[in-house]
């Protein structure tokens, strides 16, 4: 489901530890706000020093914090299924202004 992530290639944050598969997995925080299908569903990542947040159309449904890694590849996956992705725009967040 949309929100979830998984830790990869050595990265940690707080709460989930190591390369063991349930310490490697961060569920989302609640139910699905994923639209019906036909319908486009907006996601928004925001990365800000060693926070992680995940939004799925407006709504927060994933935090990471004290991750140990803040730089590096962006990988867009679909699990199980296939994905069609319409825009991704990748912007530098305002130096003055925290995460939201």
């Amino acid at each position: 489901k949309q929100g979830d992530f998984w830790m990869q290639k050595g990265a940690e944050c707080k709460g989930h530890h190591g390369m063991e598969r349930d310490h490697r997995y961060v569920p989302r925080r609640g139910p699905s706000q994923e639209k019906p299908v036909g319908e486009w569903n907006t996601m928004e990542a925001i990365c800000a020093g060693n926070t992680v947040k995940v939004f799925v159309n407006g709504t927060l449904m994933n935090e990471a914090t004290e991750c140990n890694i803040s730089s590096g590849f962006i990988g867009l996956q679909s699990e199980g299924g296939a994905i069609e992705i319409r825009k991704v725009f990748v912007e530098p967040l305002p130096t003055s202004q925290p995460a939201s």
